[in-house]
């Protein structure tokens, strides 16, 4: 498992919102092309009866520079709900999309033979849709040269263990930091194990 540096508290923007956050030291980290395009922050909302404790905020990283492009939040339900939405907010707090989690053996584009998959339907832009994310290994893998490249931009701790846990979308790949499948778990719809967080990002 990798952590993040604590450098990186001093390097990145926290938005200036109706509510107060606290960093907390995990997240994702976002590869495309052997490159590191995004890097995703939970964070914990201190004072809002509107959204729940635990939110995300996500970075364009660039050249050494963390890029604050969103923030995802989940609403308080009122009463009890097996429907889980979240709500993407651009720098602006304008709403840019509305994601509804739903297990995969619900959502009627998954195989069967995938047990940990996670499948969004996305509302916003018009255009509503399912995204597939993979969790290829349970037991994880070695990134030997993703994890020597967040070590070298300060991102991460040093480490000697490569090991993470991770999940595919779209020809992307997404490092966890700080926390795995089997010691942060988050039920959809009863059936599909997710890590806290883990949205259509």
């Amino acid at each position: 498992m990798i952590f993040f540096n604590k450098d990186i508290v001093s390097k990145i923007e926290l938005p200036s919102l109706d509510f107060s956050l606290e960093i907390e030291n995990y997240g994702i980290i976002r590869f495309f092309e052997n490159e590191i395009t995004h890097v995703y922050i939970c964070v914990r909302i201190k004072n809002s009866k509107e959204w729940k404790s635990e939110c995300m905020l996500k970075y364009q990283y660039n050249n050494g520079k963390f890029i604050y492009t969103n923030i995802y939040l989940s609403p308080i339900y009122k009463v009890r709900t097996d429907i889980n939405y979240d709500y993407r907010y651009d720098t602006k707090m304008n709403l840019e999309s509305i994601y509804q989690f739903i297990s995969p053996d619900k959502c009627g584009y998954c195989e069967s033979s995938y047990t940990d998959i996670m499948c969004i339907k996305i509302f916003g832009d018009g255009k509503p849709r399912s995204d597939i994310y993979r969790w290829p290994d349970p037991n994880g893998k070695e990134f030997t040269d993703y994890v020597k490249k967040c070590i070298e931009k300060k991102i991460i701790k040093n480490t000697d263990n490569y090991m993470c846990d991770y999940f595919n979308r779209e020809g992307s790949t997404y490092l966890m930091v700080g926390r795995d499948r089997r010691s942060s778990k988050k039920n959809f719809g009863g059936k599909l194990v997710a890590p806290v967080g883990y949205r259509r990002i």
